[in-house]
Order: structure tokens, then C-alpha cells, then sequence
């Protein structure tokens, strides 16, 4: 059952949303009871959704944005690809990640282009860790590639979501 209705939560605030069903029972007195699941909504928008997409996308572009910038202007990125043995790959590495920060801004707008920067950025942080493998290097080292892979992969759920 799709209705549209406002309510009161039980802070007081008005809120919008819309209620996906409802079950009506009696209790001892035979009194009609009705319970409703609502689905707190800010326009067609899910409220909860598009707060967690607005955070994580804005954790990830910074982070992002911040590793492009030392990627391309720092001699100790230039030392950790060297490292890596993937030092020609470094000027690529940071230009596609400030692609991907600035796909994750659009993405606000044409969710299909946000879809496409966190699905590239996952597939960076996919790469990093085979390459924290080859190296060797230990789980600590690797867990940043970890967590944006995750966050990232979050990020293309959300907007798959149809946010």
C-alpha cells in the first residue's frame, strides 16, 4: 500500500514519507489497533540513502582528491611506485583518481556517471591490493585499500539504488 502521508515521529518533527504497508489487529479491549511501516522520504528520495551516499561520496572524493594531489606532486609517492615497480604508472594513477573525484561530484546530478567513478575507483583499490600482494607488503599496509575498496563498492550499490 502506497500512500502518501505526513506524521509526526517521536521527537515531534514533521516528517514526509510513505507508508509500504500496514497491519490492522485488535487488542483486548477490541479495540483497532493499526500499525504502519513508513519509509521516511525527501521528495522520491529515500532521506537515510541519500545521507549515507552524500557522506560517503564526499569521505572518498577527499580522500581521493588529497592521494591524487601527493601522487602527482610528491617524491615520496614517486619512491612508493618506484617501490611498486609501477613507476610509469604513476602521472596515469593520479589523473584517473581526480577523474573519479570529479565523477563522484557529478554523480549528484547523473547518478550513472557516479556509478561509473566508484566502480572505477573500486576497480583501483582491486589493483592496489593485488599489488600490495605482489609486493608483500603486511595487512596493515593493505587495510586503506581495504576500506575504499569497501566504501567504493558501497557507493555503486547506493546509487544503483536509483538515488
Amino acid at each position: 500500500m502506497e500512500v502518501q502521508c505526513v506524521f509526526l515521529s517521536g521527537k515531534g518533527i514533521w516528517t514526509y514519507g510513505k507508508i509500504i504497508d500496514e497491519i490492522v489487529f485488535k487488542n483486548r479491549d477490541r479495540r483497532v489497533l493499526t500499525t504502519r511501516r513508513l519509509r521516511l522520504c525527501l521528495g522520491n528520495d529515500l532521506l537515510m540513502t541519500n545521507a549515507l551516499l552524500y557522506s560517503c561520496s564526499i569521505l572518498s572524493a577527499a580522500s581521493f582528491l588529497w592521494y591524487a594531489i601527493d601522487c602527482l606532486t610528491t617524491v615520496r609517492m614517486k619512491l612508493e611506485f618506484e617501490r611498486y615497480g609501477l613507476d610509469r604508472y604513476r602521472m596515469l594513477t593520479g589523473i584517473l583518481q581526480i577523474c573519479g573525484v570529479i565523477g563522484l561530484w557529478i554523480g549528484y546530478v547523473v547518478p550513472v556517471i557516479g556509478v561509473l567513478a566508484a566502480s572505477g575507483l573500486a576497480i583501483q583499490m582491486v589493483l592496489a591490493l593485488c599489488v600490495r600482494i605482489r609486493i608483500k607488503d603486511g595487512l596493515l599496509s593493505s587495510l586503506p585499500a581495504v576500506f575504499y575498496l569497501i566504501l567504493n563498492t558501497g557507493l555503486v550499490y547506493l546509487y544503483l539504488q536509483g538515488v
